[in-house]
Parts: C-alpha cells; structure tokens; sequence
C-alpha cells in the first residue's frame, strides 16, 4: 500500500459539486450497459438526462442529510463519498448511494467506506445492515464489494420491459 492518507469525514457544504461529478463518472458504466441491454427508444424514454438526475440526486441527499452522507478524501482531494439512513425501528442501516472516483478506484478506498457505514450502524443501535445494487455487468463491480464486505442473504429481482402495441400482446 501507498503512502496515501485516505480520511472519511462528515460531508461539508462546499463537498457536494464533486460529489455529483464522482457519481456520474461512476454511473457511467451502469448506463453503458443498459445501452447494450435496452432498445434505444427505451433507453431515452428511462434514462435522459440521467447524468443531472444521479448528480442532483446524490447532491440533494447530501445537502438535505449531511448527518447520513460522508466524504472521502485521499491526500486531501475529494475521491468518493457514502451516503445511507438509519431506520431506528426495523433497527437496520442501508446503505445508499456510494462511489469512488474512478482515478481512485482499487486502492481500498470502497471497503473503508463500507466498513466506516457499518461501523456506524452498529454504534447507532442497528442490528442489520442493507444495500441495493443491479444484477448487471455494469454493477458486477459493486456487487463484488459488498461481497467483500461481508454482506451476504441477497434478494434477486428482475425487471421486465415489453413494448406494447407490437401484435404480441398475448393472452
């Protein structure tokens, strides 16, 4: 391992815009595979302008939540961040939108990130711990994460698209 000193950190105001940039760039693999798996009509009508939403997203959560959202930092550059809620009476952290900056990628940075979280649920009293993710390659990475994370029971769930109107409407 490098010399580099990573630090995970409350989430601060001037965070954000980076925040929203590193969850494009890392959500640029998911879409680039939905492109390979949608037709294109579908696509756009599911997904335009999903680089402003995923940004405006992560950025509003962090904004509206600061106490769920943490900001990593590797020799003092912002190279990912966290984000998750506590529901105190099912006692169980989920974990929420979380990414690593893709210049940053492999460096251990995803599993201090995950172990922080996880930290935290226990010392707020949660007895589980969750997180979603896509059974596609383009999430193939993150599943394999939160694997080496330890987390196990997964729930798989598909979702189908038909386009109507095509005569092959079925009984």
């Amino acid at each position: 391992m490098s010399d580099e000193k990573i630090e995970i950190r409350a989430c601060l105001p001037g965070d954000v815009e980076r925040l929203g940039e590193i969850a494009v760039a890392a959500w640029q693999r998911v879409h680039d595979c939905r492109k390979q798996l949608l037709p294109p009509d579908l696509y756009v009508t599911l997904h335009a302008g999903w680089q402003e939403q995923k940004a405006n997203a992560v950025k509003g959560f962090c904004t509206s939540h600061p106490e769920w959202a943490r900001t990593v930092t590797c020799d003092g550059k912002i190279a990912g961040f966290i984000t998750f809620t506590l529901d105190k009476d099912k006692q169980i952290g989920e974990i929420g939108n979380n990414a690593v900056d893709p210049a940053f990628q492999g460096r251990g940075i995803g599993r201090m990130m995950y172990a922080h979280a996880l930290d935290f649920f226990r010392e707020q009293g949660m007895q589980y711990a969750t997180v979603q993710t896509g059974l596609d390659d383009g999430h193939a990475p993150a599943r394999r994460a939160y694997e080496k994370a330890g987390f196990e029971f997964p729930v798989p769930t598909v979702r189908y698209y038909k386009k109507l109107g095509d005569g092959r409407e079925g009984p």
